[in-house]
């Protein structure tokens, strides 16, 4: 049975990264969520909301066997092909507000605040000869390559473009699904449209000031930092004559939701209940309402898009709509003419139905859980170009043999075709 599931937030939320220690410190002064929680959140609170479901969360041995159909036996490490018990598959989590999915795009448009009637513009891709001694940001030699430009005028005869560099920061956007983006789509400082929708009125960040406690309940030296959460909380502009513009919350537009799709296997003689209620997640416990739907569609959730066919002067454009783990990366490389894309570093606790019986506690000698191997996966929004169809069809193959990560959201992507400059 496959089902739809939002999540609500309902207090600020904060979404864990892999921290990596600052100056020698063993915390970063500022603590700042992430926009999106990794998969591996999404798996662990649908395993616990089914141990809760059937009584299992304080599991004696005699119940093992059962939670192990339930839930699986571990919970995700990158070798495990066995599946989460009744817990088929999962989508990747994207954001969703009145029955639209808007996909998170960080690589299309960037900053250009020198022009006030377009202060965003979109990247154009340009297919060239290679010049003695030109760098240009492409991970292979080629015969030829590929670079990001931008104009500042109108398309023209006699417009010039200006090679990309890389200090104009990109502009992170929520975008349609079905959406193809276009110069158009951004023609003033708001940024927001049907179809556009800048990211930072959409998620909030909100700080709060935190404090360590030693075990002993004395405070460490190093103990004070700032701690950033998110709410997804839409804005609008109360005046724009400011610098920067002040915005206003608007609560009763405030129907911003996560959501993702799960397949559940009813043949392991357990239910899935669909009751709307409200959960926890994340280190500081934060509170979603958490909605289900039964979802009639044939379609598997994990259906592999189409590759449409190129015209002429065209490239595909493959769009990660998660963040991708790829552990074949020198072949992987070697067939885009251009990335241009971020990486994000990935670390997920692992616990052991049959071992684990301190779930607060790390480390497995203590009967807690423990940790998997730092890995670094492209983030979602990152795009790829391909010129021609058997060089993608080769990158989508090493993308779905990650089997592990598919399965539980992970290496998602939409296919799209774009035109390119040729100078």
């Amino acid at each position: 049975m496959k089902y739809n599931i939002t999540l609500k937030p309902v207090t600020p939320y904060f979404w864990g990264m892999e921290q990596v220690s600052e100056l020698g410190n063993k915390r970063n002064y500022y603590l700042e969520s992430a926009l999106f929680p990794q998969q591996t959140a999404i798996l662990g609170m649908l395993r616990y909301q089914a141990l809760a479901q059937y009584g299992f969360l304080s599991i004696p041995n005699s119940a093992k066997p059962d939670a192990r159909k339930l839930i699986g036996k571990s919970s995700f490490n990158a070798g495990n092909t066995n599946g989460y018990g009744a817990i088929q598959k999962i989508s990747s989590l994207q954001i969703h507000k009145g029955g639209d999915n808007y996909l998170f795009r960080s690589r299309d448009y960037f900053n250009l605040t020198e022009d006030k009637a377009h202060p965003v513009r979109k990247s154009w891709l340009e297919l060239a000869g290679l010049k003695p001694g030109e760098f240009v940001q492409a991970l292979i030699p080629k015969d030829h390559f590929a670079q990001l430009i931008y104009r500042k005028n109108a398309i023209s005869p006699t417009c010039v473009p200006e090679p990309w560099i890389e200090k104009n920061e990109f502009k992170e956007l929520l975008i349609l699904d079905d959406h193809i983006p276009a110069e158009t789509d951004i023609d003033s400082s708001s940024v927001q449209s049907k179809f556009v929708i800048d990211v930072e009125k959409v998620i909030q960040r909100t700080g709060r000031v935190g404090i360590e406690k030693a075990w002993e309940g004395n405070t460490k030296p190093n103990a004070y930092y700032k701690q950033y959460f998110r709410e997804l909380q839409q804005t609008s502009v109360i005046t724009a004559e400011t610098q920067p513009a002040i915005h206003k919350k608007m609560m009763l537009d405030a129907n911003w939701k996560f959501s993702f799709k799960m397949e559940w296997d009813e043949t392991t003689g357990f239910e899935f209940n669909p009751t709307k209620r409200f959960i926890t997640m994340g280190g500081e416990q934060s509170v979603f309402l958490l909605s289900a739907e039964p979802n009639t569609n044939a379609e598997p959730i994990d259906i592999l898009p189409t590759i449409p066919d190129l015209k002429e002067q065209e490239v595909y454009k493959l769009l990660l709509t998660s963040d991708t783990f790829i552990s074949d990366e020198e072949q992987f490389y070697q067939l885009p003419v251009l990335v241009n894309g971020s990486t994000v570093r990935f670390r997920n606790f692992i616990s052991k139905v049959d071992t684990t019986k301190q779930y607060y506690v790390r480390g497995e000698r203590k009967q807690g859980f423990g940790q998997s191997t730092p890995s670094y996966l492209l983030k979602r929004g990152s795009l790829l170009y391909f010129t021609d169809k058997g060089s993608l069809n080769n990158a989508i193959q090493l993308i779905n043999q990650e089997h592990a990560f598919k399965a539980i959201g992970y290496n998602y992507y939409k296919i799209e075709t774009e035109k390119y400059h040729q100078l």
